[in-house]
């Protein structure tokens, strides 16, 4: 049913977030404590990731089991690979949260990365009768960067939010933005690349991207993602040069503007994600 495929979708997107906003906090805005918002940002994303989680493996059992039964989820939770990976998952959701109260970064940031291999592990991936190592790495690799574009898109926005620009100074607005930017460049590279590799295993091609319904989800996200690198230049190409030649504050609201668009576009990609998640591939 529709709904487990949005909330699969959903859970993509909290629990991606969080390892970006600590990505961006730690590396990008390290020496600058003026913008307190990344903090409550990532905390409630964590929340959020955890209640997600949660729902979405309920979700999944009693879709799995056909029933609501207590009994019934217990034996697919506790009593399969599937549902003991999940557990795990949202086990280091809740000591995800933990950590960023505690504001242990780089704790957070390393169960950010485990919780994201959770998905690798119970997605295509780990239906590889051959190459799984592979798959594996590849489609971990392909979330992490998602996580550190789209976690940092949140964490920019927030940055770039009217209650930071009256806190941060110039020098800041703009290290903030060009430390994002560069984080952007690789990660949208390596999306692309992993991405690719991932249809062209699972046997998508141009020959038969209308053949089924995984295909069809596949360009349509390829579409999408085109889409909101469009929208991106806007920031490389259009803003960021002319970063200096007007009041730096004027550049953030421009700035903020593409980047409400293009954080738009990626969470319809995370919807397709959630549907393309559910299909099967061409080539299982």
């Amino acid at each position: 049913m529709a709904g487990l495929e949005i909330l699969r979708g959903a859970d993509f997107a909290a629990t991606s977030a969080v390892p970006g906003v600590l990505i961006f906090r730690s590396f990008i805005a390290r020496r600058s404590d003026g913008c307190s918002g990344l903090e409550h940002l990532g905390r409630l994303l964590a929340l959020l990731a955890a209640l997600l989680s949660g729902a979405w493996a309920l979700g999944a059992a009693a879709d799995l089991g056909d029933s609501w039964k207590p009994a019934e989820l217990w034996q697919i939770l506790g009593g399969t690979d599937f549902g003991r990976l999940w557990l795990a998952k949202c086990a280091s959701a809740a000591f995800l949260l933990i950590a960023l109260l505690r504001k242990w970064r780089g704790l957070a940031l390393g169960l950010g990365l485990v919780s994201l291999a959770a998905f690798s592990l119970t997605g295509h991936p780990a239906a590889k009768e051959s190459g799984f190592a592979l798959a594996f790495l590849n489609d971990w690799a392909h979330l992490i960067a998602v996580s550190s574009w789209w976690g940092g898109l949140l964490a920019l926005l927030v940055w770039l939010s009217p209650a930071s620009i009256a806190k941060l100074s110039d020098s800041e607005l703009e290290q903030g933005v060009r430390g994002f930017s560069r984080i952007a460049l690789a990660a949208t590279g390596i999306i692309f690349v992993t991405g690719l590799f991932s249809g062209l295993s699972a046997g998508v091609s141009g020959l038969n991207w209308l053949s089924s319904g995984y295909s069809l989800l596949f360009v349509s996200k390829a579409v999408v993602f085109a889409g909101v690198l469009a929208a991106a230049s806007l920031n490389h190409f259009k803003h960021l040069p002319a970063w200096g030649s007007i009041p730096a504050r004027d550049s953030a609201r421009r700035v903020r503007r593409a980047v409400r668009l293009e954080a738009g576009g990626v969470l319809i990609l995370f919807v397709l994600a959630g549907f393309l998640s559910r299909s099967a591939p061409p080539v299982n």
